[in-house]
């Protein structure tokens, strides 16, 4: 089996993964950025990839398999003094709102 993924899963995910398969099962996990894990399945470099914001990609599909749950996690103090909008972020991709799944 082979997967194309980002540290977001392959640091928890590939764990619970493993030890749900037959012993005998190998996995070969290949560390990419959405974009690149889309194409590393067109290019059948891997069987599949996971993600959660998928970048279109012509000729690909996507399939959800269920939900996931974001958090922001700091300290108590942190934020009685700094209202959360003056509280920089990071985000892992810009936004794909103006393109389309090709049909």
């Amino acid at each position: 089996m082979k997967i194309s993924t980002f540290e977001v899963f392959s640091t928890h995910f590939m764990a619970v993964l493993a030890s749900s398969l037959d012993h005998k099962t190998q996995i070969f996990v290949k560390e990419a950025i959405p974009g690149h894990i889309e194409q590393t399945v067109y290019d059948r470099v891997v069987d599949f990839g996971i993600m959660y914001l998928p970048v279109p990609l012509e000729g690909m599909d996507h399939l959800k398999v269920g939900p996931v749950r974001f958090g922001v996690f700091a300290r108590k103090d942190l934020v009685k003094a700094n209202p959360l909008s003056q509280i920089p972020f990071a985000v892992p991709i810009s936004t794909i709102s103006c393109r389309k799944w090709p049909r």
